[in-house]
């Protein structure tokens, strides 16, 4: 049942907000996997959901208002195995998603969720590494170290261009037309003319930490809606307060038009507002940090329709959060928590298999558990290392200073008891 407003509330949620993100925040040392940004599109009459925040890509449908998990897509490659961004794309009556891998850009069928079809594989021969992909009208864009690309049909880059000041490539935006480029770097938000390359604007916010944060364009208005830890700001393109309304948390994150063109919907961690675009003013409101799930925070936000009218979707940190138009939970789907077993086969290997005391040698290995402690033994010296999200790891070891010996170099996982080791002489 949505919690009702009343000013006590108010007051010691306002209070509480700080405490809650930080609680947020040293749960991503736990066992269980947050949700906080996603993409959402309808087709044929059903929501689809993708959050690819576990490194795969998660495939959801709401069906009758209620979620189902239909498909996990896993990253291909052995050496690039996390998915950093998703995009929806429906052409010819098919639905599509892109991913992308930092080396690769994947096009998958998913008109059918339980039965994903890749039909197209492309990367960009100056080793660009992709981070982020968007939509401008039916092309495809890619934003990574290299730039900003826009890719035509026949995955060719027709257009390129670089932002001056990039923290978090998440923040990257643009006009529905592709005229204008967004971002939110730090407490700034820059507005880039797309066509001449030049930098318009510079907005300050209130940010006080570093997040994913997401802006709205009105086209028809020439308005930027934009949410940081004190409000929610309508600016013009000239970066004048048109209209602005002070939330009560220390958070915010994202802002997302209503299928109803006269109001928007915003998250501040505590929960989601509706507001009304003529004034600013909020007519509704929900908090999502106790809705039968402890830990939630509401971050990234979409909206689209199906058969029974809108919906709203959070991010909501401990789970996928679907509401209706009035605020009430439709349905939501509990993060699980982390599966921290192998991604691959053991190995174990040495930059060189001989050198004398003192020396340095680099060890490589993989196939552990993920973000596991590892013991490594090298002659009669016992070294400490860690393996990354992909349970691989690399250490530079010191040859020990022994007499010349034949010997090996083991390395044990403290939680999953794995061993492998490698022959190494000690000159």
């Amino acid at each position: 049942m949505k919690n009702k407003k009343n000013i006590i509330i108010l007051a010691v949620i306002a209070l509480l907000g700080v405490g809650i993100f930080l609680t947020t925040i040293s749960s991503s040392y736990s066992r269980t996997k947050p949700y906080y940004s996603g993409e959402v599109v309808s087709f044929n009459g059903k929501i689809f959901i993708g959050s690819v925040n576990t490194g795969n890509l998660e495939l959801f449908t709401l069906e009758n208002d209620k979620l189902f998990k239909k498909k996990v897509i896993v990253p291909d490659d052995l050496k690039y195995t996390t998915f950093y961004d998703l995009q929806f794309y429906e052409n010819n009556h098919n639905l599509y998603v892109y991913l992308t891998n930092g080396r690769y850009v994947y096009k998958y069928l998913i008109s059918n969720p339980i039965n994903p079809q890749l039909v197209k594989k492309i990367k960009d021969n100056s080793w660009d590494w992709f981070l982020k992909l968007d939509m401008i009208e039916d092309s495809l864009v890619t934003i990574g170290t290299k730039g900003i690309k826009i890719w035509n049909s026949d995955y060719q880059v027709v257009n390129e261009y670089k932002l001056t000041d990039i923290k978090n490539y998440q923040n990257i935006s643009f006009s529905k037309q592709g005229g204008w480029t967004f971002n939110i770097a730090g407490d700034k938000l820059e507005i880039y003319n797309t066509n001449n390359r030049e930098l318009l604007k510079n907005i300050n916010l209130n940010v006080k930490q570093d997040s994913i944060r997401k802006i709205f364009n009105d086209n028809i208005n020439n308005l930027i809606y934009a949410v940081d830890d004190s409000a929610l700001t309508a600016f013009n393109f000239n970066g004048d307060i048109i209209k602005q309304f002070k939330h009560i948390s220390a958070s915010g994150y994202d802002v997302a038009q209503s299928e109803d063109f006269n109001y928007l919907y915003f998250s501040d961690g505590i929960g989601v507002v509706k507001m009304s675009k003529s004034d600013l003013k909020p007519v509704d409101w929900i908090y999502t940090t106790n809705l039968g799930i402890a830990n939630s925070w509401a971050m990234g936000l979409k909206t689209t329709v199906d058969s029974k009218g809108e919906k709203v979707i959070i991010f909501n940190n401990s789970n996928i959060l679907v509401l209706d138009d009035q605020l009430e939970v439709v349905d939501y789907y509990k993060a699980e928590e982390k599966d921290y077993s192998p991604k691959e086969a053991l190995y174990l290997g040495v930059d060189r298999n001989r050198a004398i005391s003192g020396s340095l040698v680099a060890l490589r290995g993989g196939g552990f558990g993920l973000n596991e402690s590892l013991t490594i033994t090298f002659a009669d010296k016992k070294i400490i290392a860690k393996t990354d999200e992909n349970g691989r790891f690399v250490k530079i070891l010191t040859v020990p200073y022994v007499a010349p010996i034949r010997t090996d170099i083991k390395v044990v996982g403290e939680q999953s008891g794995l061993s492998y080791s490698v022959g190494f002489e000690v000159e």
